[in-house]
C-alpha cells in the first residue's frame, strides 16, 4: 500500500477514556529486534524489506498484534510510536543522571589528587 499524502489518526483526548501512562516501554523496546527479510510469496513485493516479528512483538505488545481470519499476525507499528517516545525520554533521564555522576566523580578525584599532591609534598 503506498499513500500519497499525511496519514492520520484520530487522537484528540475528548474521544479517549481510560488513559493510563505508560510504563516499562524503555526495557521493553530493548527486547525487540529488527530484521531485514523477504517475502516467501512471490506475488509480494520482492525487495530486501526491514521489520519486526510479530511473534515477538506480541510477547511484549499484546496490544499492537492482530490475527487475521487466516491466522496470521500483523504488527500495528504507528502504536509502537509512543513507546519510542517513552523509551526515549526515559534513555535522556539516564543520560542526565549518568553526566551528574560523571561531574560529581570529576570532583572528587580532583579533591583526591589535590589530597594526595599536598601529601606528596608534605613527606618530601
Amino acid at each position: 500500500m503506498t499513500i500519497g499524502g499525511t496519514l492520520t489518526q484520530n487522537s484528540d483526548q475528548r474521544l479517549k477514556k481510560d488513559i493510563v501512562g505508560l510504563t516499562n516501554s524503555a526495557n521493553k523496546i530493548e527486547k525487540l529486534n529488527g530484521y531485514h527479510y523477504n517475502w516467501i510469496a512471490e506475488d509480494r513485493d520482492q525487495a530486501l524489506q526491514t521489520g519486526l516479528i510479530a511473534q515477538e512483538v506480541k510477547a511484549l505488545f499484546p496490544e499492537l498484534v492482530s490475527t487475521n481470519d487466516e491466522g496470521y499476525l500483523s504488527v500495528n507499528y504507528i502504536g509502537l510510536i509512543p513507546h519510542l517516545i517513552e523509551a526515549n525520554k526515559n534513555k535522556d533521564a539516564d543520560i542526565k543522571k549518568q553526566g551528574e555522576l560523571i561531574e560529581k566523580l570529576g570532583e572528587r578525584l580532583l579533591a583526591l589528587e589535590n589530597q594526595f599532591g599536598n601529601t606528596k609534598t608534605v613527606s618530601n
